[in-house]
């Protein structure tokens, strides 16, 4: 029983270092998004123009 219980606790130390990991991959994903944003909506008028 005691094995178990560590593993369970492995995993979630585990998940929750996933998570932050998302999180932060998140954040920088929308400040890159942020800036690339007015390029690519000019990119994305000139393609539905034509």
């Amino acid at each position: 029983m005691d094995d178990s219980t560590e593993e369970e606790k492995k995993m979630i130390k585990d998940k929750q270092v996933v998570q932050k990991t998302i999180e932060m991959k998140d954040a920088d994903i929308l400040k890159i998004a942020k800036q690339g944003a007015s390029k690519y909506r000019g990119t994305l008028d000139k393609l539905s123009k034509n």
